[in-house]
């Protein structure tokens, strides 16, 4: 889908999509307390702005729909980082749940996920985790999580997902928090 018919979306216009793009700076944030403040980071739209080795490396766009990604991460190495977020509000705080849609589930390719929940004033987010997507993937299939699924009242405005909660996670998922 083009940026400007992204932009012009249904998608697009949710008050949830809002916030989430209203939370990006405070994420951003968060991921430079964890991983320094050297770290670039960039989204969709950011096609032209992502450099890898000093260069534009317009691809990275493309992989990061495909893997099912929402952000990479790219450290004065070069090396990026993949990884799918979600900005919760904090009126469903007390669900402390990491949520994925029905659709990412089986196509999320991250290496880490970030799952936050707003604070009162959405300056911060309390409680928040960022979770190795490869950990969770591991430790689901050997029994340690427990994914359930909640389908959608309105399949047309919000998609079902799944979801397990945050302080189930077993440590070797967990990156970074704050539970």
């Amino acid at each position: 889908m083009s940026d400007a018919l992204r932009r012009d979306s249904a998608f697009e216009r949710d008050p949830r999509r809002k916030q989430e793009i209203a939370s990006r700076p405070v994420i951003d944030n968060l991921y430079r307390e964890v991983w320094g403040d050297d770290i670039k980071i960039y989204r969709e739209g950011d096609i032209g702005k992502i450099k890898i080795h000093g260069r534009p490396d317009a691809r990275i766009s493309d992989t990061l729909d495909f893997m099912g990604c929402d952000v990479v991460i790219v450290f004065p190495s070069s090396q990026p980082l993949y990884g799918q977020e979600k900005s919760l509000s904090y009126e469903e705080r007390r669900f402390r749940t990491i949520t994925i849609s029905e659709h990412s589930f089986s196509k999320c390719a991250a290496q880490f996920y970030f799952c936050g929940y707003l604070n009162r004033d959405s300056t911060g987010f309390d409680p928040w985790v960022i979770a190795s997507w490869a950990s969770m993937v591991l430790a689901a299939n050997m029994g340690q999580i427990t994914w359930k699924f909640r389908p959608s009242n309105t399949p047309k405005l919000y998609p079902s997902f799944w979801y397990t909660g945050m302080d189930d996670l077993p440590d070797s998922c967990v990156m970074a928090h704050k539970l």
